[in-house]
């Protein structure tokens, strides 16, 4: 068919999922020309089809703008207490929540109406308790990782471990004492700055500090070495990944990093693997595939409670 010659349609204009407005002119098409688009659209359904059912991936749909929930196999290794083809995906995120009960054998009765309440908000999601040798299971390929999360303090054991999960395996991790004002499925459909679909790491901001205590922290905590903490605060009480996000992967390197410093007071420990890791973290990633959930979604209820209850062994 000769195009240059062939009478061509009104322009048309129509705007994208990302926004972006296109407007094209296409040539109409002759009755065998259309035969020959719909036979090739044909062939083409029968060999998706074909290729989903060889490789057992079968997809689902949730309720909601373009929520698609998906079965997959991770690369990472097998998974304690769950079947990995039960676990969805939203936007690539994996519906799984991690809890993490590294010492314990019950979780804290104090805490188990909150757990109840975050379950109510988010039904899709399958929870998945971590064992302290389960953490470590993760790590025979990560001698050096495996070593230095052996020798760190429980406290310390906690925060990495968190981490650790979420590189090789994804999916959401949230302290016990965390209230959800609004279901987590909707809150990361709703982002509007960034579409969800191109993000692998969804965190939580904790607060802002006063001009004046970020000038103190420099005074009063040696570790940082004359150098003042992050205003904007990001927590580590609530992190949502994709596996081996390169966001995490900053996480695990500068938790590395700074595990090699003593901790002599219970700052160090905020330093050396708790949120001011994730701050600085945030405050120097340019990855562009970052994103926090707005004010008010993920609610901490009692901040420091690790200092006070059990500060050599807290276990979530």
């Amino acid at each position: 068919m000769n195009f240059a010659s062939a009478p061509t349609c009104p322009r048309v204009a129509f705007r994208s999922p990302t926004g972006v407005q296109w407007r094209c002119t296409r040539p109409a098409m002759t009755g065998a020309a259309r035969a020959g688009v719909i036979c090739l659209a044909g062939c083409a359904l029968l060999l998706v089809i074909a290729l989903m059912r060889a490789d057992g991936d079968v997809g689902s749909l949730l309720v909601g703008q373009m929520q698609i929930a998906q079965r997959t196999k991770f690369d990472a290794m097998p998974l304690p207490q769950m079947n990995q083809s039960d676990i969805k995906l939203l936007y690539g995120f994996p519906l799984r929540n991690h809890r993490l009960l590294l010492y314990d054998s019950q979780y804290p009765g104090k805490w188990l109406g909150l757990m109840a309440q975050v379950r109510s908000k988010m039904p899709e999601f399958m929870e998945t308790r971590w064992t302290n040798e389960d953490v470590r299971a993760l790590l025979p390929d990560h001698r050096q990782w495996l070593e230095r999360y052996d020798s760190l303090r429980n406290i310390q054991k906690s925060d990495f471990a968190r981490v650790l999960i979420l590189y090789f395996h994804g999916g959401c991790y949230m302290d016990y004492d965390i209230i959800l004002s609004k279901p987590l499925t909707s809150s990361l459909a709703n982002l509007t700055k960034v579409p969800a679909a191109s993000l692998t790491f969804v965190g939580s901001a904790e607060k802002v500090m006063s001009q004046r205590a970020v000038e103190q922290s420099a005074k009063d905590y040696p570790i940082r070495k004359g150098r003042p903490e992050i205003p904007f605060r990001v927590s580590n009480f609530f992190m949502w990944s994709k596996p081996r996000c390169k966001f995490v992967q900053v996480l695990v390197d500068m938790i590395m990093f700074r595990t090699n410093f003593e901790v002599k007071q219970d700052y160090d420990v905020l330093w050396t693997t708790g949120p001011d890791v994730v701050s600085e973290a945030w405050a120097m990633y340019e990855g562009g595939d970052a994103a926090l959930l707005p004010w008010g979604v993920v609610l901490h209820q009692t901040a420091g409670h690790w200092r006070r209850d059990a500060p050599a062994n807290k276990s979530g």
